[in-house]
């Protein structure tokens, strides 16, 4: 069960509300090692995707503890460094003790918001649309915490949740991510029955993810080609982004 389960479901519709993609529990690996294999430097309890000026999306980063223990300061200090690190746009931290001003001064010269929950269950409803009834199963923690068990379930589409859940969180390349989700789906095609709810789940996850990756090739390729001469021309230029 997912520590702090509440305070991560409670950022996890507040980004619903603001039509913002949410993905929980991101474990974030290194990018240089010298071992055989990446290893995990920490996760992020809750990832929101939102859309630029020019269309590409950025991300806010969400860190929840309710630990009464948990120093606002330290908090502050080793979120900014997961931004640097993720070349993120800005944070949330959300604890349940009360934050002195100082410290909220401190996390806004950081582009970061540090609020207890009842400070956060005001910003939410002041920064939302009040008469927005948006509903998703996405609200729903218990799908969440389904998300482990899946790879016990469905041992044949392990490579496909590997990748949906760590590999692609961790991915630089657009190209990379377009070319490995479309390949993997392919090899595992045959693997997926459209009668069990929990695949089809599987399916969209991908297919999500697909999406966010094609949104930055189309805003890149917008830049560059306008207006293109031929379709050729046009399909070359993808070609070598991809």
């Amino acid at each position: 069960m997912m520590k702090d389960r509440m305070q991560k479901i409670n950022l996890v519709k507040y980004f619903l509300k603001r039509r913002w993609y949410p993905q929980m529990e991101v474990v974030i690996l290194s990018d240089q090692t010298l071992s055989s294999s990446s290893k995990q430097v920490t996760d992020i309890d809750v990832l929101g995707m939102f859309p630029s000026a020019n269309g590409k999306l950025k991300e806010i980063l969400g860190d929840c503890k309710t630990l009464k223990n948990q120093s606002p300061i330290n908090r502050i200090l080793w979120l900014k460094g997961l931004l640097e690190l993720t070349d993120s746009e800005s944070g949330i931290i959300i604890l349940s003790k009360k934050i002195e001003k100082d410290h909220k001064l401190i996390a806004d010269k950081l582009n970061i918001s540090i609020m207890n929950e009842t400070d956060f269950n005001r910003f939410s409803s002041v920064t939302t649309s009040q008469l927005d009834q948006f509903k998703s199963a996405l609200e729903k923690v218990e799908l969440w915490e389904k998300n482990v068990d899946f790879k016990k379930q469905y041992p044949q589409l392990s490579p496909l949740i590997d990748y949906t859940s760590i590999g692609v969180w961790n991915e630089k390349s657009t190209g990379t991510k377009i070319r490995k989700i479309i390949s993997s789906c392919l090899r595992l095609k045959n693997e997926f029955n459209p009668d069990k709810d929990i695949q089809v789940h599987l399916l969209l996850d991908a297919i999500s993810i697909f999406s966010i990756s094609l949104n930055e090739l189309v805003c890149t390729i917008f830049n560059q080609s306008l207006s293109p001469n031929n379709k050729s021309e046009l399909e070359n230029d993808l070609k070598l982004l991809i």
